[in-house]
């Protein structure tokens, strides 16, 4: 009679206990599978489990749909279910499934074998969409529960976004949150019917308008969004580092300190996106100021800030649209400014050789009219570069250096503007 060999009869004993052992081993996610309900918090939850996933969504009562919050993989032990924001105790008592939250709050859900409501989407409403306000053409997008608002800026020849909220749609109904009557969660209580019309997408504001008369809003997809003020779809950033002699470490203590009615500081690195040699639309502005004023009611008024700006000029006169910016400090004796293409769209256009120009000064005025806040300049002391109303020609504006001590008015003892360099760089 042969016999096995030594070695592989010990590999049989081996596997027969991992296959004992793989067999013996629990199943917790047994006991949780199945659909679970519960109604203690403010609004109506549920829990979908199987054993490859956990799904916990909300009920949105306005329009009839559940809003699904988490649907991820999970693991499960005695005590703990994991999933991906943390792991959390649980226990079933007499068929009901308790689950501890971050806030160390419980919620107690019971089997749920009635049909639930249909999940909150409508992927009809995606895209782009333009309607006729009351002063101004306005487009409005619908993505990833995101309902955006833009308005013409006929200046500059886009959409520049504005206000934004998130939004819930089921069934030929829209739920917008509210998050200023709410800021801690926000509410959905701003309702719209919603129909299609001949590639219309009417909009019916529910509250005021019961008997759908007349659309809230009409609109017309539009296929591009190339028209909008942002590009979203550009990485471009801008970080432009200028480093003064001095710099006060509080711009607004530092104002007040110099006396008088009135004293402003102020600092513009423009870049002359058009290369006209002069302020034209669409040039990019990235600007400090900082300002202080004694009002007419003896109170202290103290201000700064710091913009990302398209310049508007319109014959003699000009002005700035403002957009966000997306970084700023100051330390060091240095300005640091940041800006990204998908806050405005034409900075992805800037490169090494764009021509800027970086004015900064400090303004001293005085009070004209006795109580009334009307102000006149009476001294300044100021530094550009490469010089007051010029723009860099033709070179690299990586690393520009600027000869200290060139600045006009006041002395090197007062003042803060003298430029040293300016430091620019493009990132994808």
């Amino acid at each position: 009679m042969k016999t096995l060999p030594l070695i592989i009869l010990f590999s049989l004993v081996v596997s027969a206990c991992e296959l004992d052992s793989n067999s013996s081993k629990p199943n917790y996610k047994a006991d949780l599978i199945g659909a679970w309900r519960t109604t203690e918090s403010t609004s109506t939850n549920y829990l979908v489990i199987s054993q490859e996933s956990f799904q916990q969504s909300i009920e949105i009562d306005a329009i009839d749909c559940q809003s699904i919050t988490t649907n991820t993989a999970y693991e499960a032990n005695a005590l703990n279910v994991i999933i991906n924001n943390g792991t959390h105790e649980y226990a079933l008592i007499d068929n009901k499934l308790i689950i501890k939250s971050n806030d160390n709050t419980s919620l107690v859900y019971e089997r749920y074998d009635d049909a639930q409501p249909g999940i909150c989407e409508a992927p009809e409403l995606d895209g782009i969409w333009e309607s006729e306000g009351d002063f101004t053409a306005m487009r409005s997008t619908f993505k990833n529960n995101q309902y955006r608002m833009y308005y013409e800026t006929t200046e500059l020849s886009c959409f520049k976004k504005g206000s934004e909220w998130d939004y819930i749609a089921y069934n030929g109904k829209i739920a917008i949150k509210d998050f200023e009557q709410n800021s801690e969660a926000g509410v959905y209580e701003h309702l719209f019917d919603y129909t299609f019309a001949d590639g219309n997408l009417a909009l019916y504001f529910i509250e005021s308008d019961p008997n759908k008369l007349h659309p809230e809003e009409l609109s017309i997809e539009v296929e591009s969004s190339s028209s909008f003020c942002e590009d979203e779809t550009s990485t471009k950033k801008i970080e432009a580092k200028i480093k003064f002699t001095s710099l006060p470490e509080n711009l607004e203590t530092y104002l007040e300190n110099l006396g008088g009615d009135y004293n402003v500081f102020e600092t513009k690195l423009t870049f002359d996106m058009d290369n006209s040699g002069s302020l034209s639309t669409k040039d990019i502005i990235l600007g400090l100021r900082s300002e202080f004023k004694i009002k007419a009611d003896s109170s202290l008024n103290k201000t700064t800030l710091a913009t990302l700006s398209a310049k508007v000029v319109n014959g003699r006169s000009s002005y700035d649209y403002q957009f966000n910016l997306d970084g700023f400090t100051m330390s060091d004796n240095m300005i640091i400014f940041t800006a990204k293409a998908a806050d405005l769209g034409w900075i992805k256009d800037v490169d090494i050789n764009t021509p800027v120009n970086l004015d900064s000064k400090v303004m001293n005025g005085v009070r004209i009219t006795e109580g009334e806040d009307n102000f006149r300049l009476t001294s300044q002391h100021a530094d550009s570069y490469p010089a007051e109303k010029l723009y860099t020609s033709g070179v690299d504006i990586s690393l520009l250096e600027d000869p200290q001590d060139d600045f006009q008015g006041g002395s090197s003892q007062e003042v803060i503007v003298d430029i040293l360099s300016i430091e620019i760089t493009l990132s994808e």
